[in-house]
């Protein structure tokens, strides 16, 4: 395909027999209909429909409404339970095949429990179901903004002679993240939708590495972030397109280029010298100037392939939004702001090679994000945001390890809910202030107070211990304390229990 100009993409119209809907209400876990949503699907296993199987599977493990991984987790063990009283053995050894394929590690484990018990009675899943997961690749497009805050990436597959195609939307303006995804079994309806006339989008053939280069990060960032970011649909199909993602191939190209704090410093230093940077006069602040510019500056050049000091309509929301939630700035720097961020965002726009049309279109985005800049700093989410942050957030600092240190900081002590007339549950300067350790010690004796004792374990042990965790957590050493807490949560616990079975079996 030649390359086109494409407008904004609209999410998938076009979904195989069986695809999920958009929005809507999700029924109640426990009243969910289970037995006849799984003989919907136990009719397109036995059509040997390789999709329209994968789909509905799909569909099945995101259509309760469960907010945590063992209650997910519970209701697909409903549906293994109920699958395995069907009469016909073979579709149920092929249910929890495609399981093992699309499951999360619990899932595929219990799906692969139960296929062995179906198999030791003599009955295997159809032939069909060894493919499930390996549609053959086609080709692959992508669409992009000029600004770089997203893209979109199409690539067609087939199973024999049913031809479809895998869409995710990917936001750019932070680490790069599937937003949406979709399966379409109509390609070129899907296809025809993504192309437009809009003078700011670009629409290219890509090779199937550079689509797998694509998606693979975006499409991982979206499963950690969890299914309730997404719309159902998406929710549904992103463990299809992920699987297929794995099977484009590697390579074929060079490496993005990666960009250190060294970059990021020349960057800040070329704008300070530059003419946008000169007309702001002598009469402002040095050190406010100094200070946007490594604010702004710092954002960007994280991820591989984008370099220093990149802007767009959205991504300038995202800026100052990262302003609002990180530092707390002095009265110089508010005054600075409108005029520095003018001048920076004009600088950029240059620097990033931006034709005329396109820094017009920026720079018309820019008031708007102004104005939106002084409601964010002054919500009290940010200012709570900005307290796990200050004694640690110079301008010059790296954004990935203030992200670190944030992440790691929530952990230690959750984030305060905001009432309705905007104000913390707690005394946060008291319990966020590094100097005060002893403020923390009383949330957290009031936290595990009452909770269940180990054999042998008493409560002041157990505070204690707990005591620790959360001021290891809080200052980042040692490391090993981050790291066990963090793969606790990862696999699904809640940050009370992780800490639980950190102090029970320690980082192992």
């Amino acid at each position: 395909m030649s390359k086109k100009k494409a407008g904004p993409a609209p999410r998938p119209s076009a979904r195989p027999a069986g695809g999920p809907k958009a929005g809507g209400a999700k029924a109640d876990s426990s009243s969910y209909p289970v037995e006849a949503a799984l003989e919907d699907l136990r009719s397109v296993i036995e059509a040997a429909d390789q999709l329209a199987a994968e789909v509905r599977t799909a569909t099945l493990l995101v259509t309760a409404p469960v907010s945590r991984r063992a209650e997910a987790e519970r209701f697909a063990a409903s549906l293994i339970a109920t699958a395995a009283r069907w009469d016909n053995r073979a579709s149920a050894a092929a249910f929890c095949r495609i399981l093992m394929v699309l499951g999360t590690a619990t899932v595929k484990k219990m799906a692969s429990g139960a296929l062995r018990e179906i198999t030791a009675g003599g009955v295997y899943p159809p032939d069909w179901v060894a493919g499930i997961g390996k549609p053959a690749p086609g080709q692959a497009w992508r669409r992009y903004d000029v600004f770089g805050d997203d893209e979109a990436i199409v690539v067609t597959y087939s199973y024999g002679e049913t031809r479809f195609a895998a869409l995710a939307m990917i936001d750019l303006t932070m680490a790069p993240v599937a937003v949406t995804i979709g399966i379409a079994a109509d390609p070129d309806k899907l296809i025809a939708g993504l192309e437009g006339n809009s003078p700011f989008e670009r629409w290219e053939e890509i090779s199937l590495a550079q689509a797998r280069r694509h998606l693979e990060g975006p499409l991982a960032r979206a499963t950690i972030r969890g299914y309730r970011e997404l719309s159902r649909t998406s929710a549904a199909f992103l463990p299809v397109v992920r699987t297929y993602a794995r099977r484009l191939p590697e390579g074929g190209e060079a490496d993005a280029p990666a960009y250190a704090p060294a970059d990021r410093a020349a960057a800040v230093a070329d704008f300070l010298a530059s003419p946008q940077a000169a007309e702001l006069g002598a009469g402002l602040d040095a050190r406010a100037l100094r200070f946007w510019a490594q604010a702004l500056t710092g954002y960007s050049g994280r991820v591989p392939g984008e370099p220093p000091a990149q802007v767009g309509p959205r991504k300038l929301v995202t800026l100052l939004g990262h302003v609002a939630n990180t530092f707390t700035l002095t009265g110089e720097q508010l005054a600075a702001m409108r005029p520095v961020v003018t001048a920076w965002t004009t600088w950029a726009a240059a620097r990033q090679g931006l034709d005329p049309e396109a820094t017009a279109q920026l720079l018309a985005s820019l008031p708007k994000a102004l104005d939106g800049f002084a409601a964010s700093y002054g919500d009290p989410r940010s200012a709570v945001a900005r307290a796990y942050l200050r004694d640690v957030a110079a301008s010059d600092a790296e954004v990935t390890e203030l992200a670190v240190a944030m992440t790691r900081r929530s952990l230690a002590v959750p984030f305060p809910d905001i009432d309705e007339a905007g104000q913390p549950a707690m005394d946060v300067a008291d319990i966020l202030s590094p100097d005060t350790p002893s403020a923390r010690a009383a949330l957290v004796a009031a936290e595990f107070a009452s909770c269940q004792l180990d054999d042998g374990q008493t409560s002041q042990e157990l505070i204690g211990e707990a005591t620790r965790v959360v001021e290891e957590l809080w200052s980042g050493e040692p490391d090993a304390t981050w790291d066990g807490v963090r793969r606790l949560v990862s696999e699904g616990r809640s940050r009370h229990d992780a800490i639980h079975a950190f102090i029970r079996h320690g980082s192992s």
